[in-house]
């Protein structure tokens, strides 16, 4: 039995394009560049940028981490959970 308070076909599709004009509209914040990784270049045959050949380089002149260094940046950073005590 159909109710007598249900909307009307396209009232209820009113209401919610009303709702959406009260509220206050904020600027949206301009979408981050995405930096170009080496997936990217290889993925997508594209030509590396400058930014990436030099954090390719300083990553290869960077000297290796020792396995305490490593720990100790681990057990700094709790991982996106926030949990100190699962660190990653």
């Amino acid at each position: 039995m159909p109710s007598t308070q249900a909307p009307k076909d396209g009232d209820f599709a009113a209401l919610l394009e009303g709702a959406g004009s009260l509220r206050p509209t904020s600027p949206q914040p301009a979408a981050p560049v995405p930096q170009q990784t080496v997936e990217d270049a290889i993925a997508h045959g594209e030509e590396p940028t400058d930014e990436l050949l030099q954090e390719m380089r300083a990553l290869d002149e960077a000297p290796p981490l020792s396995d305490e260094e490593l720990e100790r940046q681990a057990l700094a950073h709790p991982g996106g959970d926030g949990n100190t005590d699962t660190p990653e």
